[in-house]
């Protein structure tokens, strides 16, 4: 039993209102401010800070009250502070700078005056060779560009999953060839990020590379991408990729100019009906008896203004690769993206899912909010009444991620000692065995800005009108991590790179996908909506 409630014989107390708590505290013949079921009241479902629960207590019963009396009150019954002590904590309220497996932030510079085509800085320029072939000139010094080649030398297009030749036990585990000392002429320092290019030069030869993020290679076409003159894909016999400032352009052009004339199936449009979809999964799965988990969707029984949810564990996988190797240089989206996608296909065959009776799950892929660098969300939801879900069981996803990777560093993952993997990573894998809820009226209450997003922290959820109808704040963030959101204008520069990044590099892969009967309790919470 989670510490929401207290149980006296067969009877659960909780407090639902003032009115209740009022009557709660002339009844129990004591202090209020000590009474678990009132703090509990004020500090998990109102979410009240210490200040504004003493001032409530003093308020409703009319004695003075500090903060101090509160929080001493929480320690002697052991209530958690939902907020600061929460497995969610640092996400909701954003109170972590520092990005795991990221370079510094202050290294980032963006500018809508940095050039689309690579050949347009003076990091690359372009000549031409007949014996040697495309040259590019980085740091007074020309080499050939490998093209057409996947080697150990280069940010290959092509990866496998397969790492036989990883650094992973030594520690580092961020690039597989740790031996490699003589950096391929296009891969740059984070400093030089917005001319680095959005995949390697090779990478462009590929049919299902994009038409939209080519730049001519020629040097003889009438357009040199698709921002010049008149707009338009390019039709170039040797192109090259354009920049990642180009390709942030580039997406912010064409899909925002999709957007901004409503055309039907734009990325904003299919982000909110997967944000919708991901909101009715979570309403109906903790609306359902955790405590009997059925073995099909179809037969789950739903219990209508549950008082408590603590028959469910909320679970989020948080699994990141690093946009620079071992020497510092930036690895193109591209091969992060297919290195991202590829280890998390082999990672999530080792979610516990034979474990526990009903494993409903859904993941995606997402970009950090400095870099855009790609990582993986995936929220899980699991009938566990006595609480048995530990960290410990995703321990094996986490492994397998890191060994199938190139680019995940086993620090973001692991705390190491001894040159072994001691224990997983604060926040790499945060557990919820009494769902953290999105409460409506507490939210309500704080409307202080017009974000679209807010609702997960400072806004009231205009979705959320029914009581029963509720929401863990683990599935409202990942749904807010849609890639298509970017476009909304509340979000930064580093999400509409992120979701250039992955039109780049998905070659055509699911970027996010439901578990587990997710879609059939999307689809069921559908049913009931209508039948209301």
């Amino acid at each position: 039993m989670s510490d929401s409630c207290s149980v006296v014989g067969d009877t659960v107390e909780t407090v639902t209102s003032d009115d209740e708590m009022r009557d709660r505290g002339l009844s129990i013949g004591g202090d209020p401010h000590s009474d678990a079921v009132i703090l509990r009241y004020l500090r998990h479902d109102c979410l009240l800070s210490y200040n504004d629960a003493a001032e409530r207590i003093e308020a409703v019963f009319g004695y003075a009250c500090s903060k101090s009396m509160i929080r001493r009150g929480m320690e002697k019954h052991g209530i958690r502070d939902p907020l600061t002590d929460g497995p969610f904590a640092d996400i909701l309220q954003a109170d972590d700078d520092t990005e795991p497996a990221q370079p510094p932030s202050f290294l980032l510079e963006r500018s809508e005056d940095s050039p689309v085509h690579p050949f347009d800085s003076d990091v690359h320029t372009l000549d031409t060779d007949d014996e040697q072939g495309w040259v590019v000139e980085r740091n007074e010094k020309s080499v050939p560009t490998p093209r057409l080649v996947s080697s150990p030398d280069s940010d290959s297009s092509v990866t496998t999953t397969e790492t036989p030749n990883s650094d992973f036990e030594s520690g580092t585990g961020v690039y597989k060839w740790s031996t490699d000392t003589s950096p391929s002429a296009y891969r740059v320092d984070p400093s030089n990020r917005e001319v680095s290019l959005v995949a390697p030069p090779d990478a462009v030869q590929s049919d299902d590379y994009p038409d939209l993020y080519k730049a001519c290679g020629c040097g003889t076409c009438d357009e040199k991408h698709f921002l010049d003159g008149d707009g338009g894909t390019i039709d170039c016999s040797q192109p090259v990729p354009v920049t990642i400032a180009g390709a942030r352009r580039i997406y912010q052009h064409t899909e925002g100019t999709n957007y901004a004339d409503d055309v039907d199936g734009n990325d904003v449009q299919r982000a909110s009906q997967k944000y919708a979809r991901l909101m009715k999964a979570d309403s109906a799965v903790l609306g359902m008896d955790g405590t009997e988990p059925p073995t099909e969707p179809t037969d789950a029984t739903y219990i209508s203004g549950k008082a408590e949810y603590d028959d469910w564990t909320t679970v989020l996988v948080s699994l990141r690769v690093s946009p620079t190797d071992d020497d510092g240089r930036l690895v193109t989206p591209l091969v992060l993206v297919d290195d991202c996608l590829d280890a998390w296909q082999e990672a999530r065959t080792k979610l516990p899912t034979d474990k526990y009776d009903l494993f409903v799950r859904y993941w995606l892929g997402t970009g950090t909010d400095d870099w855009g660098s790609p990582h993986i969300h995936c929220h899980l939801w699991i009938p566990d009444p006595d609480d048995d879900v530990t960290r410990t069981d995703f321990r094996p996803t986490v492994e397998t991620f890191v060994q199938a990777s190139t680019f995940a560093p086993v620090e973001a993952h692991f705390e190491t000692g001894s040159g072994k993997r001691v224990q997983l990573t604060e926040g790499v894998v945060r557990v919820e065995n009494s769902p953290l809820l999105a409460n409506p009226d507490r939210l309500g209450s704080r409307v202080t800005s017009d974000n679209p997003f807010g609702d997960v922290l400072d806004t009231a959820p205009e979705r959320l009108t029914d009581g029963d109808s509720v929401q863990s704040r683990g599935a409202i963030y990942v749904g807010t991590q849609h890639l298509g959101f970017a476009l909304l204008g509340a979000e930064r520069p580093a999400h509409t790179e992120a979701a250039a990044f992955f039109e780049v590099g998905t070659m055509g892969r699911h970027t996010s996908h439901g578990a587990g009967g997710f879609y059939e309790f999307a689809d069921h919470c559908d049913a009931l909506n209508e039948s209301a």
